[in-house]
């Protein structure tokens, strides 16, 4: 992530990613195939066993999409994330981007 980016846990096992300044979707794609590198790194327990964790994203996109306040902008998100999970099987990446 950049030093402009931000990332906050909403509860449970969901977070928000909030990117800024791109001059359009396109901008996002390596941002968004960092962290799903980072997300498929496994990662070494001191005990020696390897944890694996897997995440779908669901990206909504302002001003790009119809979306004019934050609430609105979270549940576009949020389709998109579920749209994301229940086409798991299908896709090469685990992402979904709602509003370009």
């Amino acid at each position: 992530l950049r030093k402009s980016d931000f990332v906050a846990r909403l509860g449970g096992d969901e977070f928000v990613l909030l990117v800024e300044d791109l001059s359009g979707p396109n901008d996002l794609t390596p941002i968004l195939a960092k962290v799903e590198e980072t997300m498929n790194t496994p990662i070494p327990l001191s005990h020696g066993e390897i944890v694996q964790i897997s995440g779908s994203m669901g990206i909504a996109l302002y001003p790009f999409g119809k979306e004019e306040t934050g609430d609105q902008l979270l549940r576009s998100a949020d389709h998109a994330l579920y749209e994301s999970k229940s086409h798991k099987a299908d896709r090469t990446h685990f992402w979904v981007i709602l509003g370009d």
